[in-house]
């Protein structure tokens, strides 16, 4: 007997019609051949299904292969099932160093409570989680930022089978943060008042010296400017000084005397 063979025939007009052949061997009392019993489908549904369905996995795996962020599945248990290729490029191994190894092997201790967390919820509960940050380690022993969004893959039965993330280093912007951070209580250790203005003429930032200079508290001052403020700039004044700085990247030198909050300069 031949069941699904897969062929195609020719039609009237040329063109080609891919079919499937079920053939079955009729024989007499004495088990000799005698004929055959053969049924043929029309396969184009069948082929057309098969084809869309592999463009799409050739376009999934061209944008899994060519993205900057990594993709990877891990099972209900935690272990790594799939890597994008690029985890080499970000974290040094080979893809068949990380498949097969749970997560917890590569995760900073001190975000291994946090992960293991994340997993069980999204489990649980089959909903997406995003932006939850932690550090993975790479192969020459630094730890590398990473930022995840995920979510849950299911079986034909709804079953939760997987769960899918993509993975981002976002090692820059922790080292940028925390950067702002120690400039930022630097400048607030200052004993100077120090106030940073944005192209609105608006203050984007106060120090706490500049607080107690004015008598205002911050909030209050990042509503204002330096016209404001000010007993000698008008606003007129503080945008020529502002225009000179943006196209010049000029830092000019003027004396002004400011207002305090209950009037005195």
């Amino acid at each position: 007997w031949v069941s699904d063979l897969e062929f195609e025939m020719i039609r009237k007009d040329g063109t080609l019609l891919p079919v499937l052949l079920n053939a079955t061997a009729i024989k007499d009392s004495d088990g000799n051949y005698v004929m055959s019993r053969s049924t043929i489908f029309d396969n184009t549904e069948r082929k057309r299904a098969e084809l869309a369905l592999h463009e799409s996995e050739e376009r999934f795996r061209s944008f899994v292969e060519e993205a900057n962020d990594i993709v990877y599945t891990v099972s209900t248990d935690g272990v790594f099932t799939y890597v994008s290729p690029n985890w080499k490029e970000m974290l040094g191994h080979e893809t068949s160093e990380v498949v097969g190894k749970s997560f917890e092997v590569f995760v900073h201790p001190d975000e291994l409570a946090l992960c293991r967390d994340i997993l069980n919820r999204t489990v649980l509960s089959g909903e997406k989680q995003s932006g939850f940050e932690y550090r993975v380690k790479h192969k020459n022993g630094s730890w590398q930022w990473h930022t995840s969004n995920s979510s849950v893959i299911r079986d034909g039965d709804g079953n939760v089978v997987s769960f899918l993330g993509i993975a981002r280093n976002i090692t820059e912007r922790k080292r940028n943060e925390r950067e702002l951070i120690i400039l930022n209580r630097a400048i607030n250790q200052s004993s100077d008042a120090v106030f940073l203005i944005n192209e609105q003429l608006t203050f984007a930032y106060v120090n706490d010296a500049a607080c107690r200079s004015l008598g205002y508290t911050r909030e209050e001052l990042l509503t204002m400017g330096p016209s404001d403020i000010d007993a000698v700039i008008t606003s007129g004044g503080a945008k020529d000084i502002m225009d000179k700085q943006f196209s010049n990247d000029s830092y000019p030198i003027f004396e002004t005397r400011h207002k305090m909050r209950d009037g005195r300069t």
